[in-house]
């Protein structure tokens, strides 16, 4: 856990969770977003260039993704109900390949995970909790007990595919199109696995 300011105590954790939006409610709001850009009606929104292509890719992740028996496993072993607050935006490519699958894990664990959504941009305090090698990269999965306390966070994206972005970051080489052929060929493999460790935390 990456962190350079003091993690929200778990009354702040649930003003945040008053505010946040359940997946349904999150998908309804970017659908309307895409929308909007497929008519030209872009204003206030940020990075619209992105949103169509970031929608077919949560899709992509709700219809094609089978749950491994191992996650499974750790999703029926949890003893108590968590909660996983997802920071995200609508423009970002990493939270458009995990939104998918968070979502159909959540739905897998019939009520013993509640997943919120809020926006990066909206609660810079909560980003800066939980930054990543001093960066507000998302999507920022931060795992809570019943009692709001932080158990364990994931995100901005699966090990081999960091390993990506740091490496071409370090050329100063475009990372967005071998990022996202990785995202294809892996079909969600590495990331059920760090969920799978992440309910197990």
């Amino acid at each position: 856990m990456s962190t350079t300011v003091e993690i929200p105590t778990p009354q702040e954790f649930q003003n945040y969770l008053n505010k946040a939006l359940d997946f349904e409610t999150y998908y309804e709001q970017f659908a309307n977003a895409v929308e909007r850009v497929k008519n030209d009606d872009t204003e206030g929104l940020v990075y619209p260039e992105y949103y169509v292509i970031n929608m077919q890719r949560l899709k992509r992740g709700v219809k094609t993704t089978k749950l491994s028996d191992e996650l499974m496993d750790a999703i029926n072993d949890l003893d108590q109900k968590i909660t996983w607050l997802v920071i995200t935006e609508f423009w970002c490519g990493d939270a458009a390949q995990s939104i998918g699958l968070l979502a159909k894990v959540a739905e897998a664990a019939d009520g013993k995970i509640d997943l919120k959504f809020v926006f990066r941009d909206e609660n810079p305090e909560l980003m800066d909790a939980f930054l990543t090698n001093g960066g507000k990269s998302i999507p920022k999965v931060v795992q809570l007990n019943d009692k709001n306390e932080v158990i364990s966070d994931w995100g901005p994206r699966p090990a081999p595919a960091q390993e990506i972005v740091v490496d071409l970051l370090a050329k100063k080489e475009s990372y967005n199109d071998p990022l996202h052929a990785w995202y294809a060929k892996d079909r969600g493999v590495n990331m059920q696995q760090e969920i799978t460790e992440l309910l197990k935390a």
